[in-house]
């Protein structure tokens, strides 16, 4: 008995170790991973000083362009200036939003 419960801890940790490679594998070979590593060569091997920051939310847009004409990015500050008009209290037809 003891050796069976031994036997099967050795499987499942094989079939664990065997399911994170694979899992592994898969985002080594993504399109997510290759954007990462474009992303780090330039923030790092580029000659010139570069804004991550605006560097990533231009390849958003960029994406999203490729996709349909609905989808859009819009960045924090984009946001919050277009809630600002929805802040406060609006009533009449006795609905109130807040």
């Amino acid at each position: 008995m003891k050796y069976t419960m031994y036997f099967a801890g050795l499987i499942a940790c094989f079939f664990s170790i065997v399911a994170a490679q694979a899992q592994e594998s898969k985002f080594l070979n993504s399109p997510a991973r290759k954007l990462q590593l474009a992303e780090f060569a330039i923030a790092n091997l580029y000659v010139d000083e570069v804004n991550e920051g605006k560097l990533v939310e231009e390849a958003i847009v960029k994406m999203l362009e490729q996709l349909d004409p609905h989808s859009t990015y819009s960045d924090p500050e984009e946001v919050k200036r277009m809630n600002e008009p929805l802040q406060g209290n609006f009533e009449g037809i006795g609905i109130q939003f807040n």
